[in-house]
């Protein structure tokens, strides 16, 4: 972490904005890319990869030549072709004013200032990797106290029970603000917390009834390259433990999921959300994606507005940025989602993506390409989409092109996905059809339907009751 004259500064990087294409890829290993001069040579400099919509991974690169660059580190994820990918970690990287490099070996801090001298400006840079390590400890409050410049993250809580953080503000951590393991009864209420370059709050599996209540989080992950690799990074609250609650906060300008949580019996609740997956997409201001199976999961009286999306170092000819405002993703199963309001995302206000045992009721839904989204797809083709309960919702389109409703399937199977009545549609004008129905995609017998409500009504004896 290092700021300048008060501002978080980012990592030297080549190029200084954007990303080089790679062609090819062997494995997890290597990258060709034809955008890549030969000299330099970057070996020994990191690299950060888009392998897909929803991962950027971090590497270290072990040669470079002819175009083919062998890197170490990173998740298991697979690149994909025609995607993006930077240089950083290295000193050669530095050219515009406020870029930085940390040589490990002889622990110096490089920094190009531009036509402006050292002399004329204000460095911080980070000392410490943890401002407060808790191991097995019980019954500990911090309450109107303030952290900042954590080398990696402020709060390094695990198996730990009943710790309190109330009433704090903590400010730019290198990695999280809060990370905890295997500690119950966490609670982290009416805290301030911004610049967090991966995941301002990142609770695991072993912490059950935590509470995390009116906090306002901001500036999460808009760095690339600056958070970890993965799938669970440059969120604003990531949380997996049963029985715990998430509510009230005001979460605003994340590069990835806003919320991304799991855990039996867990509820989130009357969180204002805007501004999210600016670096990152394919994912959502609230997301849930079970990779183990839970229930009892509430999401209700949230507000998700303005969806993002990040193109940059993914294909030109991919359909408009994947962003949800609620996204329950594969696998899951056993959530009610009640009394939300979403608008402004990119995709779909509301997306059920091969899940099941789902209630959608009392939502309102406006001004979303679509309003709600019910796709099944081969990603997760054991885990058919079921059991949707979908009553009392209002969606408005507010322009043409917009959906109310839009289900889409590998089979011909839409009529068994869902039970839907009492919704209250609004197209932009009585002339627009704002339901679409897509069976047997990807296959050459693929069949697209565009049905009014009454229509929908007649074909497939659904929301009888509606409007």
């Amino acid at each position: 972490m290092l700021v300048l004259n008060g501002f978080q500064q980012p990592m030297g990087r080549y190029p200084n904005s954007g990303y080089l294409i790679y062609r090819s890829h062997v494995g997890i290993t290597s990258i060709k890319s034809d955008q890549l001069a030969a000299m330099p040579d970057w070996r020994g400099a990191g690299i950060v990869i888009r392998k897909n919509r929803w991962v950027l991974d971090k590497g270290s690169i072990g040669s470079h030549k002819d175009g083919i660059i062998s890197y170490t580190g990173g998740s298991k994820n697979m690149p994909t072709d025609g995607y993006g990918y930077f240089i950083q970690n290295d000193l050669r990287t530095l050219d515009s004013s406020g870029e930085w490099y940390f040589d490990p070996s002889t622990r110096e801090v490089y920094v190009f200032f531009g036509k402006k001298g050292p002399n004329t400006c204000n460095v911080n840079v980070s000392d410490r990797d943890f401002l407060v390590v808790i191991n097995n400890q019980q019954f500990v409050k911090f309450e109107n106290l303030a952290f900042e410049g954590a080398g990696v993250s402020a709060f390094t809580i695990s198996n730990s029970k009943n710790i309190s953080i109330r009433d704090c503000r903590i400010d730019l951590s290198a990695t999280d603000a809060i990370r905890a393991s295997g500690s119950s009864y966490l609670g982290i209420e009416k805290c301030y917390i911004d610049h967090s370059q991966n995941d301002a709050i990142n609770l695991d599996m072993g912490c059950g009834f935590a509470t995390v209540r009116n906090n306002s989080i901001r500036n999460t992950g808009l760095l690339p390259g600056m958070g970890e690799s993965g799938t669970g990074s440059y969120q604003a609250v990531t949380l997996f433990g049963d029985s715990s609650i998430v509510e009230g906060n005001d979460i605003d300008s994340t590069g990835y999921n806003a919320i991304y949580f799991g855990g039996n019996s867990t509820i989130v609740k009357n969180n204002r959300i805007a501004h999210f997956c600016a670096v990152k997409d394919d994912g959502a201001g609230i997301y849930v994606g079970d990779w183990r199976v839970t229930t009892r999961k509430k999401i209700t009286g949230n507000i998700v507005s303005h969806g993002i999306g990040a193109p940059a170092g993914t294909r030109s000819f991919e359909p408009g940025p994947p962003v949800e405002g609620i996204y329950i993703d594969d696998n899951s199963s056993g959530v009610d989602v009640e009394a939300n309001t979403i608008s402004d995302c990119p995709d779909a206000g509301i997306k059920i993506h091969n899940a099941h045992e789902v209630k959608i009721k009392g939502n309102t839904s406006f001004d979303n390409a679509i309003q709600l989204l019910l796709a099944e797809d081969t990603f997760s083709s054991h885990s058919a989409v079921r059991n949707i309960q979908c009553y009392g919702n209002r969606f408005r389109c507010r322009s043409a092109g917009q959906l109310c409703l839009n289900i889409i399937s590998t089979a011909d199977d839409l009529d068994s996905f869902v039970r839907m009545d009492g919704n209250y549609y609004y197209p932009p004008d009585k002339s627009h059809e704002v339901i679409r129905l897509v069976s047997k995609i990807w296959s050459a017998s693929s069949v697209t339907e565009n049905l009014s409500l009454s229509r929908w009504q007649e074909l497939y004896k659904q929301d009888l009751h509606s409007l």
